[in-house]
């Protein structure tokens, strides 16, 4: 069973007609195939999906030469606009007050998981770092530009958009600073241990922040000696360093222990 829908865009460019599955669909699923689409938009942007009675399914980001063609933005007609971004990116910061462990280094927004699809905003001190993970996002990459400056009031913006799915969206790959200034080395603090990260070389968008819970987990537990391999910046080391009585990190990467080494001694 499929229920149909249509696809408008905006200044008048040609409506699109949709199969969508129906049971995602209905549960509120926020994306939509490309195996579920006749016929579509041949620019990315924002659109309006509405039912064959006219009825609004919903705002969306379109990205034609994707696998994943719409992604759901909100279930009516709200405009999407730089205030809509910073509207949702303040909700999402709100979320993440009175972190546990503190931190000044954490994941500010994380695409879908806060109504944000294909948006990833890191924060590290006063620099945001993000991704825009789609077409349809890039399309719009002025307005949420505006919405993270609204929102966060960061020193600078980093553009880490050198994630290997943008070449799924037909993007090009670059590490850009889009707003403000960006050093290349930015220290920050988790549960009281400072450590240095690298914006524009380091793995992810600078480090793992989805390690932090974990990180000082390790910092708890550990005794005697302890042994953290593939140790990166080291801060599994670190943490256990505060009561092991001997810590060896190692990594493959002369890069990686330079970078531990440079922790360590802060």
């Amino acid at each position: 069973m499929e229920a149909w829908a249509s696809v408008g865009v905006p200044r008048g460019a040609r409506a699109a007609l949709l199969s969508l599955v129906s049971g995602n669909f209905r549960r509120g699923h926020p994306w939509v195939y490309r195996s579920d689409v006749m016929e579509g938009p041949t620019q990315p942007g924002i659109v309006t999906v509405t039912d064959p009675q006219g009825r609004c399914r919903g705002q969306a980001l379109w990205s034609p030469e994707s696998e994943i063609q719409i992604r759901f933005l909100t279930n009516d007609e709200t405009p999407i606009t730089r205030d809509w971004w910073a509207a949702r990116l303040r909700d999402a910061q709100a979320r993440r007050e009175g972190l546990e462990p503190p931190a000044t280094a954490y994941r500010v927004a994380h695409a879908e998981g806060d109504g944000l699809p294909s948006l990833v905003v890191d924060r590290y001190g006063d620099v945001a770092v993000a991704q825009l993970l789609s077409a349809g996002l890039e399309a719009v990459r002025n307005d949420v530009l505006d919405g993270i400056e609204s929102a966060l009031s960061p020193s600078g913006v980093l553009l880490r958009n050198d994630a290997s799915v943008r070449r799924h969206e037909g993007l090009p790959l670059s590490v850009d600073v889009v707003r403000g200034t960006v050093p290349d080395v930015i220290e920050v603090s988790e549960a009281g241990l400072r450590y240095l990260v690298a914006p524009r070389k380091g793995q992810k968008t600078g480090t793992y922040l989805d390690l932090r819970e974990h990180h000082v987990r390790l910092g708890h537990v550990a005794r005697g000696r302890a042994l953290d391999l593939f140790c990166y910046s080291g801060l599994f080391a670190l943490h256990m360093a505060g009561r092991a009585d001997d810590v060896l990190g190692v990594d493959m990467s002369a890069a990686a222990i330079e970078s531990a080494r440079a922790n360590q001694e802060l």
